[in-house]
């Protein structure tokens, strides 16, 4: 995984959403700044009006996951896979980039927020399905793309 150049695709966790890079100056947006990745120059943010909701499934992750008896290991992860994990202190959801099986090390990004992390396979769990239904289908972090200078 090392030296590997990363792609990064202006795509949702479902196929009917999407964000675009090339957005037009006059578009304002009212958001929390969630994560900014130098290297990519994109930040994420949630926007404004998703606050409540954003916070609401924070919670019930917290409340799903933090009970380890309902707490399932996921048995076989697999690239692009929809998945939780703790996150500095917090359970995300999670989608698979990459998986290098000689070190079971997963690169992912978390889907709300936009960070990109490496973690051990068998820190990865079965995503419960509620957390992927009515208002939770779809991903709450928005990207932009800050233009090069030249």
């Amino acid at each position: 995984m090392v030296g590997t150049p990363l792609r990064r695709h202006f795509k949702s966790l479902f196929a009917n959403y999407s964000a675009s890079p090339g957005l037009s100056a006059a578009l304002k947006i009212s958001g929390i700044f969630r994560h900014y990745d130098v290297t990519r120059r994109q930040f994420t943010c949630t926007l404004k009006d998703d606050e409540a909701l954003y916070d609401a499934l924070q919670m019930l992750m917290n409340e799903v996951y933090n009970n380890e008896i309902e707490c399932n290991a996921a048995l076989r992860v697999k690239r692009s896979g929809i998945y939780a994990a703790r996150v500095t202190g917090s359970w995300k959801r999670v989608r698979v980039d990459r998986i290098d099986h000689k070190t079971n090390q997963c690169l992912i990004e978390t889907v709300d927020d936009g960070q990109l992390l490496t973690l051990n396979r068998y820190e990865l769990f079965t995503l419960d399905p509620k957390l992927l239904t009515n208002q939770y289908k779809r991903t709450f972090g928005v990207r932009f793309v800050l233009p090069h200078k030249c």
